[in-house]
């Protein structure tokens, strides 16, 4: 992403930041989450598993891997998203670019 749509991205997730979980569609989050921990990850023990949830949000899915018990690092582009979820989950966060990761490969299990 160039630094100019980098800056716009923020501008635009800053702006929406505290209406964002309200603006998600509800049902489709709940079927996201079904596929990706009923079927993707189903059969993957996530306990004391190093999790990226890079692209956070509001933490939706972060929520869930943080019910799973796994070691879990959420990632947003800006700092009003990742807080958000840092309070929700009680776990690590990171404010960067899910394209310019601050972490030396393999660092987690799962991305």
């Amino acid at each position: 992403m160039t630094n100019k749509n980098n800056e716009k991205s923020k501008y635009f997730f800053k702006s929406i930041a505290d209406q964002f979980e309200q603006l998600d569609n509800q049902h489709d989050i709940t079927t996201r989450k079904n596929v990706v921990f009923n079927k993707l990850l189903a059969n993957i023990p996530l306990e004391n598993t190093t999790v990226l949830d890079a692209g956070c949000g509001y933490g939706a899915f972060s929520v869930e891997l943080a019910k799973n018990k796994c070691k879990l690092v959420s990632c947003d582009l800006i700092f009003e998203l990742t807080s958000k979820t840092v309070k929700k989950t009680k776990e690590s966060g990171v404010v960067a670019d899910a394209f310019l990761l601050p972490f030396l490969d393999n660092s987690f299990d799962i991305v």
